[in-house]
């Protein structure tokens, strides 16, 4: 009987112990008020500065962080493969991107993407990584 009581009581605490080590994500690391003052950054970052862009959304999904980006005019064929071309630098930029992250939240993210939509607000080029 004892020993069924000890058996008992070990599988609990394992139970516990396995849900206290879940994995920290940025979801769960970043509240509500931060996120709204990252949107609130990523918007004076990038749209006060840039009249391509009307708007831009920051949303965390688990341990995944997504920028998108909604632009104010279509685009030319030409500023599209710009944007392309571009994307090798973002790409660069969105791997020190993570490192700060993960030196600031202790939580490297799994991925980080930026994501275009047109003026109809059609997804037209995205970049992860």
């Amino acid at each position: 009987m004892r020993k069924r009581i000890l058996a008992v009581l070990m599988a609990v605490l394992c139970v516990f112990m396995l849900a206290g080590c879940a994995k920290k994500t940025l979801e769960k690391k970043i509240k509500k008020d931060d996120l709204k003052k990252l949107n609130d950054e990523a918007y004076a970052q990038y749209v006060q500065t840039n009249p391509l862009i009307r708007d831009i959304k920051v949303e965390i999904e688990k341990n995944n962080l997504y920028y998108k980006c909604y632009l104010a005019r279509e685009l030319t064929s030409n500023e599209l493969m710009d944007m392309q071309i571009g994307s090798s630098d973002l790409i660069d930029f969105i791997f020190q991107l993570k490192d700060g992250i993960e030196k600031e939240t202790g939580i490297r993210p799994e991925k980080i993407g930026y994501y275009y939509y047109d003026v109809n607000d059609e997804l037209i080029h995205q970049v992860e990584a």
